[in-house]
């Protein structure tokens, strides 16, 4: 009986050790190396079968903590693959929603800080360039609010090769299409406009309605280009396809 007690003993510690090597094998990830040690009993005790079934489950203990260990391994991997490209996706998106302002989003005061944040190059010249696109912007916006609408109302301003056209609708004195064709210069350092053409469907274009046609010209281009720094003074403008480019000096 003695030598049967010490060989459970045995037994019961080989088990205990194929246990604490399955949770090292769920702590860290990594399979542990186990080596199973074959427990003998001498003649007359536990008998053989009984120790090699023991042995065997305790072998069959080990490779299931070894193969937890790959799998949890594993899963983590899949995980951090996961992971990794949805942060990729997240940081592609704050790129993409930056503090850029669209030509179709430009406002009046955006107008104005583009002309008041000019910085001087090395020769202490200073270059504007915008497009008709942000002018019509800026300008459907100030008649949305109701600045500057007056009898003009949807105001398109086309800039083309040496001259500004801007039509709009009118329902007085008659309900037309009006077109007025600008060319822009510098008069002492100040955006002043000649009217070269109008139409207003077949009638002459009323005085009070050039006016205002220029105006409205007045109240939005020229008054960006009245927020250029104190110390800077216009020299020309030019017109382009699109674009329209101020050069300017500082004094």
């Amino acid at each position: 009986m003695k030598i049967v007690s010490r060989m459970m003993i045995r037994l019961m510690s080989v088990l205990a050790l194929v246990s604490l090597a399955c949770g090292g094998a769920s702590g860290n990830g990594t399979a542990p190396e186990v080596n199973v040690p074959q427990v003998g009993v001498p003649a007359g005790g536990v008998p053989q079968a009984t120790l090699d079934a023991a042995n065997t489950r305790a072998v069959e203990l080990a490779v299931q903590a070894g193969d937890a260990a790959a799998t949890a391994q594993a899963s983590a991997f899949q995980l951090a693959t996961q992971v990794v490209p949805a942060s990729e996706t997240i940081v592609a998106v704050a790129t993409q929603i930056g503090p850029t302002v669209t030509a179709s989003e430009y406002t009046m005061a955006d107008l104005e800080a583009l002309f008041g944040s000019v910085q001087p190059d090395g020769n202490g010249a200073v270059s504007v360039t915008m497009t008709d696109d942000q002018l019509n912007s800026a300008v459907a916006a100030a008649q949305n609010t109701g600045q500057g609408a007056g009898q003009i109302q949807n105001v398109v301003i086309t800039f083309v090769p040496g001259a500004i056209i801007m039509s709009g609708d009118v329902t007085q004195p008659i309900q037309a299409n009006l077109t007025v064709t600008f060319s822009p210069y510098i008069n002492n350092g100040v955006l002043q406009f000649d009217i070269t053409q109008a139409s207003l469907g077949n009638i002459q274009v009323p005085p009070a309605m050039l006016d205002q046609s220029e105006a409205t010209l007045n109240s939005t281009l020229g008054n960006a280009a009245n927020q250029l720094p104190a110390n800077v003074t216009l020299q020309s403008v030019t017109v382009g396809a699109g674009v329209m480019t101020f050069v300017g000096v500082v004094n």
